[in-house]
């Protein structure tokens, strides 16, 4: 079980980073950034997975669904996802308000999360509200603000598992962030003392090139390094150094990620697609890192709406020649 959750929550990373903004102000729209075509309101998206197979045919059973609100620049201001297993029953929301819509500026976000694991334990639920401050002149956040608002009695801690009263809620946050040429600095304040450093830096055409984080003590535990093919994102390469973890991913000129890897489990991960669509169907290729050999093939059909965007992802295993789940997507236009 340990190791399944390992995989799912690399896999989550891998299709999570092309979605990962450096900046809170962003050179494209959120939509831009997922790939999605045309001037978007909504985006739902139900995930479907296959429980067994009756008559040859496949018994589909809901995993989770997304819903997502966007503005008429393309910036996200609602998000919200549910998943249901037999292991976990999650819930979460995010709001955002923005000082230039235009621009993806924030000012505000809300942050909401329930979970239950296993899904019959109590709720542990967290509420966490974020305010930023603005330098209207520069369009740049100067200073943040993440405090706890949970209405509850008790909760659970994710970590420990332990429930703890309601006298122990999560600390304030507060982080400043400085603006040096070719270098941010981002410091994180709990309790008036310093919780993390993080600096960001970038080479002479603005792209990010390095992130590291260090803790209270000063001590280096987290490195992102950004690797460039003209300006397009080559290579993603992440360690993290208490979970003694490094990640590798590799994209194509469209953004699209190729190659996966990560060093918790000895395979790793090739994507073959179909043609130049940045939608197109793909195969997913799971490969024994120590002698190369293919382990397992998926194969993922994308049926695409008359403007390009996605409407259907089917994956097959290609050894059983069974279908594993299917995703739906339902759009708003304005």
């Amino acid at each position: 079980m340990k190791n399944s959750y390992i995989v799912i929550l690399f896999i989550t990373l891998i299709f999570a980073c092309s979605e990962v903004k450096m900046d809170l102000i962003q050179p494209n729209n959120d939509l831009k950034e997922k790939g999605f075509i045309g001037k978007i309101n909504l985006i739902e998206v139900t995930n479907y997975e296959v429980v067994e197979y009756k008559f040859g045919k496949p018994i589909f059973e809901k995993r989770y669904s997304k819903k997502e609100i966007f503005n008429k620049s393309g910036y996200t201001t609602k998000y919200n996802f549910i998943y249901t297993s037999k292991y976990v029953n999650r819930l979460d929301s995010t709001s955002k308000t923005y000082h230039n819509p235009n621009l993806g500026l924030v000012s505000k976000i809300i942050e909401h999360s329930e979970t239950q694991y296993p899904p019959d334990k109590e709720k542990s639920i967290l509420t966490l509200s974020q305010i930023f401050i603005i330098d209207s002149i520069l369009n740049k956040i100067t200073t943040s603000k993440t405090t706890d608002i949970t209405n509850r009695k008790f909760y659970y801690d994710e970590y420990t598992n332990k429930r703890l009263s309601d006298l122990k809620r999560n600390p304030e946050i507060i982080k400043n962030f400085i603006y040096n040429p070719n270098e941010d600095r981002v410091s994180s304040y709990e309790r008036n003392s310093l919780k993390e450093l993080e600096v960001i830096k970038y080479d002479k055409k603005g792209r990010v090139l390095r992130t590291t984080k260090y803790d209270e003590n000063g001590n280096e535990n987290y490195e992102n390094y950004l690797y460039y093919n003209k300006d397009i994102i080559v290579r993603d390469s992440t360690i993290k150094k208490k979970d003694k973890e490094t990640t590798i991913i590799d994209f194509d000129s469209l953004g699209r990620v190729v190659n996966a890897s990560s060093n918790k489990i000895p395979y790793d991960f090739k994507y073959q697609y179909d043609n130049n669509n940045i939608n197109s169907s793909f195969d997913i290729l799971k490969i024994s890192r120590e002698n190369s050999i293919t382990l397992k093939k998926e194969r993922v059909e994308v049926t695409l709406d008359s403007i390009g965007n996605i409407v259907e992802k089917v994956k097959t295993n290609m050894d059983t020649k069974k279908i594993v789940e299917k995703t739906n997507f339902k759009y708003k236009y304005y």
